[in-house]
């Protein structure tokens, strides 16, 4: 994305430039306040990137759904399963 971003500023006139990098830098900062705002989400990667590393799946889409459909609530009537505790 910033690679993708970067070429796209070499298109554009100084002006145009100028209101992306600002976009950019704002937008920088927007992600760096929520991420602030939620340390959870930092541990929730952690944990799921230790877990495709200790596992490597073959198919690292199905395992992701499959590990953060464990923590989906479940609808009424349905029973909770664990996280990890599906075979993958």
């Amino acid at each position: 994305p910033a690679e993708l971003l970067q070429g796209l500023t070499m298109l554009k006139d100084p002006e145009q430039q100028e209101k992306l990098e600002l976009r950019e830098e704002e937008l920088r900062q927007e992600h760096t306040t929520y991420l602030e705002q939620h340390p959870e989400l930092r541990q929730v990667l952690n944990d799921f990137m230790s877990s495709v590393l200790l596992h490597r799946p073959e198919q690292a889409f199905d395992f992701a759904r499959d590990y953060f459909g464990a923590f989906k609530q479940p609808a009424e009537g349905q029973e909770a399963s664990a996280p990890g505790s599906s075979s993958s």
